[in-house]
């Protein structure tokens, strides 16, 4: 099967995989031995993990997470998720698991990687394996179909491993009840803010004390490595005017691209749903055929059907739009109900119709036919999308050509070079790795002028917009600044934390009160939270308090936290408890669910502290700071 996969092989990618899949690509990246030997950051006992591979294991992480959580994803909240040691510790993880499951005589056969990769939503057309779709998709990423086969093994080695390891664990009725107080359980908490910038005024450091402080403190100080460039900047846009398309190569790509000029048909529709629940026995599937027959009824004797679908429909996503669904293509939705809906016709009810969701009572408001638009109104866009193209190989030849005399000729100078081809040449001021510049390409360029040594030619870099060769001119090792650069800045920093060692200090006296005394001090602003529970992302006016919402169970008596630079006074004012009398067959899934996954987390975790005990792991941490 895998031969026959490679063997029909073909073309170009627009789909973004999520799920497991992504694991694949993300940790995927390969380089010789000898090559991850030098730049090894890594050592598990003999296998070495690259200064190379590690940078794009966090580059394609960091670009998952960016796909899926937009700008609000940026290097802050990487640092703060501890991303850098998060994607390290997976690639230890992922080598030692590999080698625990063949220790243990773990295997998986071709025919179920086949199987896998064959039942991968992306590589699917039509519901079937598309051999085009599968080989649009590595080539996006730059795979051969059999690094991504290897890959996919490797994935499926360790999940099978995970099975085997968490394959006894369960979840009793009692800790699911547990799980439901602690997630449905609300706390109101009184509080009091105290601010350290009021205690500022108070201190004055003596020059000794910012000497001291200062040699405590060296590594705040620290400024980064910078290097500067000269580059040449091989900008598409720049190709285009030179670029000639004739009208049959305009005809001929329309010809072999129609379906992206062509409208499928679609039809406005309506619906209810009344959900089946997971697992039910035919009686209950019997009950919700019955109540979806009976708003059938009602919608067919003339009661408007979205007035219908907002009082009975199980779907939250349309529900309140009166079951809404817009215009919907045949394969957008799940299980034949676009074949049942491009079979009616317009104002026509008909139903129910069984899904994996349930019973769904379907209506077509509006039907649309399918359209090709003709090669006369594409031809302008079709012969600027040919332009790009052929100027992007254009400045892609011209970028290579110049990697490779500046690089098989190591004395020839890049401005000598830009000044013989008429190519301008720029040159960058030192810049740090997390500087913002201006360089085509941005932080992808800044971030491999770093990998590359003073007087070393960079390859050819995909600006987005065309391509960049660059020479690195000059390093600037990082180093720590001496106390006369920084001295008014690190005056600041002490009175600061000496300003919240104040605070702290009045605040410890406080909190050793009585919560009735407490509240009869002076010059106090006592705030109150509100009831919320445990599973908030932030409690109400503190912010998120990861501390507080742990010791919850523990602030009959108050107690001090640090919550984003003040100091903060809290006890428990009032709690609800949760009626376990309450949950719901949804709600005792779920939360079996959740906790069986946290269970087998714990369970696998264990197994990974000691098959870590059985393995010589050397780390470089220098490589992983530079």
């Amino acid at each position: 099967m895998l031969r026959y996969m490679r063997k029909h092989a073909r073309s170009w990618v627009t789909k973004f995989i999520f799920g497991v899949i992504i694991i694949v690509f993300i940790f995927w990246g390969g380089s010789s031995y000898l090559t991850r030997r030098a730049n090894k950051v890594v050592q598990i006992d003999n296998y070495i993990i690259s200064i190379q591979q590690y940078s794009k294991a966090y580059s394609n992480t960091f670009k998952a997470y960016q796909e899926r959580y937009g700008k609000a994803f940026d290097n802050k909240m990487a640092e703060r998720m501890n991303l850098k040691e998060k994607v390290l510790e997976q690639m230890i993880d992922n080598y030692i698991m590999e080698f625990e499951a063949k220790k243990l005589g773990v295997m998986v056969t071709d025919e179920e990687v086949a199987e896998a990769i064959r039942n991968v939503p992306a590589f699917m057309s039509g519901g079937e394996f598309n051999m085009a779709a599968y080989n649009r998709v590595l080539r996006y990423y730059k795979l051969q179909p059999g690094q991504f086969e290897d890959q996919q093994r490797k994935e499926m080695l360790r999940r099978r491993l995970q099975d085997i390891i968490t394959s006894n664990v369960s979840v009793t009725s009692k800790e699911i009840e547990a799980s439901f107080r602690d997630r449905n359980d609300k706390f109101d908490l009184n509080f009091v803010r105290i601010k350290p910038c009021v205690y500022e005024k108070e201190v004055n450091p003596a020059p000794e004390e910012i000497e001291a402080y200062y040699e405590a403190h060296k590594q705040a100080y620290k400024i980064p490595p910078k290097t500067s460039i000269a580059y040449i900047s091989f900008d598409v846009a720049s190709y285009i005017p030179g670029i000639d398309v004739t009208m049959d190569e305009a005809k001929q790509y329309y010809d072999t691209h129609r379906q992206l000029y062509t409208t499928p048909a679609k039809v406005r529709a309506r619906h209810i749903l009344i959900r089946i629940p997971e697992n039910a026995q035919d009686n209950v599937i019997e009950q919700k055929e019955k109540e979806a027959l009976r708003i059938l009824e009602e919608a067919k004797a003339g009661k408007s059907f979205a007035s219908l679908a907002k009082r009975y429909s199980q779907d939250p996503g349309s529900a309140a739009r009166g079951g809404d669904l817009g215009f919907v293509k045949k394969d957008d939705l799940v299980d034949g109900l676009g074949e049942v809906l491009f079979s009616m016709k317009p104002g026509e009810i008909r139903g129910p119709v069984r899904s994996r969701f349930g019973f769904h009572i379907l209506k077509v408001e509006e039907k649309k036919d399918a359209h090709t638009r003709a090669f006369k109104d594409a031809r302008q866009s079709i012969i600027e999308t040919l332009k790009k193209r052929k100027a992007k190989d254009v400045a892609y030849d011209d970028a290579y050509n110049a990697f490779i005399e500046l690089y098989e000729d190591s004395d020839y100078n890049i401005f000598e070079y830009g000044t013989s081809h008429n190519f301008k040449v720029k040159e960058t001021t030192p810049f740090t790795e997390k500087e913002v510049t201006d360089i085509p390409g941005g932080s992808v360029v800044v971030k491999e002028a770093f990998k590359y040594p003073e007087g070393e030619i960079s390859d050819v870099i995909d600006t987005g917009d065309g391509y960049i060769v660059f020479k690195v001119i000059k390093r600037i090792p990082s180093r720590i600044s001496e106390l006369a650069e920084v001295e008014d800045r690190v005056r600041s920093d002490l009175i600061k934390e000496m300003a919240k060692d104040k605070a702290k200090a009045h605040a410890d006296k406080l909190a050793a009160l009585d919560t009735s005394e407490l509240v009869k001090q002076k010059d106090l602003s006592i705030e109150n939270t509100g009831f919320f529970n445990r599973s908030v992302w932030a409690i109400p006016k503190l912010g998120m308090a990861k501390d507080i919402i742990k010791d919850l169970a523990e602030l009959k008596r108050p107690k001090v936290y640090d919550i984003s630079n003040d100091i903060i006074i809290v006890w428990l004012n009032k709690k609800e408890e949760a009626d376990v009398k309450t949950i719901s067959e949804e709600q005792t899934k779920a939360l079996k669910d959740s906790l069986l996954a946290l269970k087998k987390e714990i369970v696998l975790g264990a197994f990974m502290n000691q098959a870590h005990l059985r393995h010589k792991i050397r780390i470089d941490r220098d490589k992983l700071r530079s």
